[in-house]
């Protein structure tokens, strides 16, 4: 059986979680813009060799299905660390 838990001890873990998903949202969003700014920027460069390197990368992330990206960072990412 599940233990009895007040209203107010509920709402403390909802909000608890709410903070960390908060966090996450705002860490993620700063990242992708430090990685997504620089490669945008080089592929409306007029240099080849700016833009071909973007424009590869690019291809390659927009090719792959989301789901292989999350077992890649799961199972690869989590090897690493």
């Amino acid at each position: 059986m599940m233990p009895e838990v007040g209203i107010l001890t509920l709402f403390q873990i909802i909000g608890a979680g709410m903070g960390v998903t908060i966090v996450m949202t705002v860490v993620s969003f700063v990242v992708g813009s430090v990685i997504a700014v620089p490669i945008a920027l080089m592929r409306t460069s007029r240099l080849w060799l700016l833009r071909a390197p973007a424009v590869a990368f690019i291809d390659i992330v927009r090719g792959i299905p989301v789901l292989v990206w999350l077992l890649i960072i799961y199972y690869g990412l989590g090897n690493l660390l």
